[in-house]
């Protein structure tokens, strides 16, 4: 994941813990979908 820390423009390279730098898609939602909320949530 690249992180964007604005000015000055600066790209920050973060690992997620559980995925590599390049973390496909599907693991990265699957790593994150306990703090993603879903469409119920969404609409509270």
């Amino acid at each position: 994941v690249q992180y964007y820390k604005g000015i000055p423009a600066e790209l920050e390279v973060k690992t997620i813990p559980g995925c590599d730098v390049l973390c496909p898609l599907d693991e990265f939602l699957g790593l994150l979908k306990n703090v993603i909320p879903d469409e119920k949530e969404m609409n509270c």
